[in-house]
């Protein structure tokens, strides 16, 4: 559909709304705007079911593509194509998510390497089969069969994605958790499922040290219940509850634990290793910078004189 619609846009503008070469300009801002509303409305999709999304985006398409063949008007196309826009990222986002969420963690990057593949492809494909449209239907009839098109694909998956996002786990513990920490709050929605996703849940009994002060630091710690004592140097500067998180000081400055974490209760936590937490934490500005911010604050707690 992507490959449909980039040759249509340019087909819209100079042969049926009559704007020239800034018109396919326009038209692609108009996608390009309904995509940016789609991608901000990704966000509500973290830990949700994804089928519906996955077919209202179809939808959009569909209609929206219907719309313009039928109405092709100058003030209406934009706003059709917007939506599309809109409908194409929904419908990406939340595939991919119910992908991730399928896939075993080990063979994830492969699985995508194909998707990837097979995308450029069928967009390869759909510019290819425009002027044979145009030819049999004309330039509406192709928009029209186009959304056709669209409507039928969300009918025909309808039941087998359902199928698989039953069979497919969501974190919804872990999302909860990470939901409540600044620096974890600005991922997109596929980060925020895979670092979930990264999540192993761990116990610990009253009087376990969970973590010890000068040991390297190799795990992210989230609390899910019960309380812990944080130690440094054998006296207690802080008690966490659920909710709360400890471990980011090592993993960010590459350091050794900074205190003792000891177990006050029994404690359910979910440890992050390092490599999933610093690839999530560095692949977001605003989540690096707040990270950063929290690790300066409680090195400067439990050390006044540090600079």
């Amino acid at each position: 559909m992507i490959g449909i619609l980039d040759v249509l846009l340019v087909v819209l503008a100079f042969e049926v709304l009559d704007l020239g070469s800034s018109g396919v300009g326009l038209l692609n801002s108009a996608v390009g705007a309904g995509a940016i509303a789609g991608s901000a409305l990704s966000v509500l999709l973290v830990g949700r079911r994804l089928v519906v999304p996955i077919v209202t985006g179809f939808a959009c398409w569909a209609l929206a593509l219907s719309a313009v063949g039928l109405v092709p008007a100058r003030a209406a196309v934009p706003v059709l194509l917007a939506v599309a826009g809109a409908g194409s990222m929904l419908t990406e986002v939340a595939g991919r998510l119910l992908l991730q969420r399928s896939a075993p963690n080990e063979v994830l990057s492969r699985v995508f390497g194909v998707l990837e593949g097979l995308s450029m492809a069928a967009i390869g494909l759909g510019s290819a089969l425009v002027p044979a449209a145009i030819g049999l239907l004309g330039v509406r009839g192709t928009l029209v069969g186009a959304g056709v098109l669209m409507l039928a694909g969300a009918l025909l998956v309808w039941r087998r994605l359902a199928g698989a996002e039953l069979a497919a786990p969501v974190r919804t513990a872990e999302l909860a958790l990470l939901r409540g920490i600044p620096m974890f709050a600005p991922l997109t929605a596929e980060v925020a499922e895979r670092v979930a996703a990264a999540m192993a849940p761990v116990a610990a009994p009253a009087g376990t040290a969970v973590i010890r002060q000068g040991a390297d630091g190799d795990r992210f710690y989230v609390l899910a219940a019960g309380r812990v004592d944080v130690r440094q140097g054998g006296r207690s500067i802080a008690t966490m509850s659920p909710g709360d998180y400890f471990g980011e000081i090592a993993l960010l400055r590459d350091v050794p634990r900074t205190a003792t974490v000891v177990a006050a209760t029994d404690v359910e936590l979910y440890a992050l290793d390092r490599v999933p937490f610093l690839e999530a934490i560095s692949g977001h500005p605003l989540s690096a910078e707040r990270a950063n911010a929290v690790a300066a604050e409680r090195h400067h707690a439990q050390d006044p004189d540090r600079p």
